[in-house]
């Protein structure tokens, strides 16, 4: 959640410029699982390292990508994203708010 959160405000940060008004935001979640609106998907499956590929996003008038990386040795475990899913039983089944509040 904390990589989430972290690499969602640095994407969102504005690019100078014309471009100033531009924001790539990426929503980490599982492989097939759902998108925030306005957010582009990342995903990758909980606990699988090698899912956590180099991924490519359209923003700013280029090709942006993004590949998340640990520390060396990290648990499997540390490899997360954000399950909103039926289809678990570690599935998120609070109040789903929008990933950004203004």
């Amino acid at each position: 959640m904390k990589t989430r959160v972290i690499l969602s405000v640095l994407l969102c940060l504005s690019v100078g410029g014309a471009a100033a008004q531009a924001q790539l935001m990426v929503d980490f979640t599982v492989t097939n699982g759902p998108v925030e609106a306005g957010y582009q998907g990342y995903f990758a499956t909980r606990s699988q390292p090698a899912t956590f590929t180099a991924q490519s996003y359209a923003a700013f008038g280029t090709t942006i990508t993004i590949k998340p990386t640990w520390p060396t040795g990290a648990a499997n475990a540390a490899y997360v994203t954000i399950n909103r899913t039926g289809a678990s039983t570690n599935r998120y089944t609070g109040t789903h708010a929008d990933l950004i509040n203004t």
